[in-house]
């Protein structure tokens, strides 16, 4: 399990960083377009050679940036997939575990009831009868056999609780990872249409 949370985190930091490059993508892009713009519908020549110079230092950047980003959205692509197919199995696993859990929790309450019920009886009996040495021990018996029982239900009950806790969060990451494969798609798609601009250009 370390392991894996391991990749996980790997995983999680790879998409704040994909999408820090990709932020920086469109705002360059709006920046080149804005300076191209400007040199379109200038006037003055001096200036236009400047906006035209200043938008090719930025779109110079942005294919510099794809190069980077191409690569990574690929692999990203693979991993999170993998990842979700990981969880899918994790998932089943927690989900047989805490069924298992819930049920050793209802024998332990079950019994738990019984021994109560019995502990009550022996001790409304030792009130009303002479002490009898056999009755106590039994009830000093039933009394620890509770404790025990008690014991083990709050073991139980830690167990159900940080299943629960794992679930929630597979949940969370499943929708998390679901989105950004959406998000990938649509940036696999720009980039390669971005890619076949520039080879027409």
């Amino acid at each position: 399990m370390p392991t894996h949370t391991r990749l996980e985190k790997d995983l999680k930091r790879d998409i704040v960083r994909k999408n820090t490059v990709m932020k920086r993508l469109r705002r360059l892009n709006r920046r080149a377009d804005l300076w191209q713009k400007k040199a379109e519908s200038g006037k003055n020549r001096r200036w236009n050679k400047k906006y035209i110079a200043t938008s090719l230092r930025y779109r110079a950047e942005m294919n510099r940036l794809r190069n980077i980003i191409r690569p990574l959205v690929a692999d990203l692509d693979e991993r999170i997939h993998e990842e979700m197919e990981f969880s899918k199995q994790e998932v089943g696993d927690f989900k047989k575990q805490l069924k298992a859990e819930m049920e050793e929790m209802d024998r332990i309450g079950a019994r738990l009831q019984e021994i109560e019920k019995q502990l009550k009886a022996d001790e409304e009996k030792l009130g009303t009868d002479k002490p009898e040495p056999e009755l106590e021990k039994k009830i000093s018996a039933e009394k620890k056999q509770k404790r025990e029982l008690e014991k083990k239900k709050e073991e139980e009950s830690k167990k159900t609780e940080r299943l629960e806790k794992e679930l929630k969060s597979e949940a969370v990451d499943e929708q998390i990872f679901s989105d950004e494969l959406k998000h990938i798609s649509k940036e696999k798609e720009q980039l390669e249409e971005e890619s076949e601009e520039k080879e027409k250009s």
